[in-house]
């Protein structure tokens, strides 16, 4: 952790992460609406999301599956077609090397498809493919926005996260009754007889 702490990675997260807090202030009433977020590659990643809450609802949880303690099987199946759609968005729309450096973080943003969880990780993996669009297309060149266009584009960016991406994984959870990350399989009920 000392190592990642120190590397301009976790510096470019954090100040992301601080920028898009700073330009929230203020604007809690505007994250509420998604048709608001009119950034070409914002609203490729918005469609793509639409397109993944309507996978959820093709890819149907397996039912008195006896092998199946934790987690629906069917998310892995859902997590196939989630992945080619990702692959799909970013070949018809990016270069090669931006593509290297997006697709990993988007695939990994759901759950993880052996495991069949989901935690905070995934998210910050959204976060970090959002900072990567910004830092990648919008920002093309290191090219620095005036401060009310990158007001703007964090608004959008927050919109697209929260009224998007957060309830597309909460429907996730729930259909496939994905574990928290890290709880090894323990529920609830398990863990309170430890």
């Amino acid at each position: 952790m000392d190592h990642w702490f120190k590397s301009q990675g976790y510096k470019d997260v954090s100040a992301f992460i601080k920028q898009l807090n700073d330009f929230a202030k203020g604007a809690h009433n505007g994250l509420d609406n998604a048709e608001s977020i009119k950034e070409i590659c914002l609203v490729q990643v918005k469609e793509l999301l639409d397109d993944l809450t309507m996978l959820v609802d093709e890819v149907k949880p397996i039912q008195g599956d006896k092998n199946q303690r934790f987690g629906n099987k069917a998310f892995r199946t859902w997590c196939d077609g989630m992945k080619k759609r990702c692959q799909t968005l970013l070949e018809a729309n990016y270069e090669i090397s931006e593509r290297s450096e997006l697709l990993p973080y988007l695939q990994e943003s759901f759950g993880n498809q052996h495991r069949i969880d989901y935690g905070t990780g995934h998210e910050l993996s959204f976060i970090i493919f959002l900072m990567g669009l910004y830092k990648l297309v919008i920002c093309k060149d290191n090219m620095k926005l005036p401060v009310d266009q990158a007001k703007i584009v964090s608004q959008e960016i927050l919109t697209l996260f929260s009224v998007k991406y957060m309830p597309l994984c909460r429907k996730i959870q729930l259909t496939y009754q994905l574990e928290p990350a890290g709880s090894h399989g323990l529920t609830t009920s398990s863990s309170s007889k430890a």
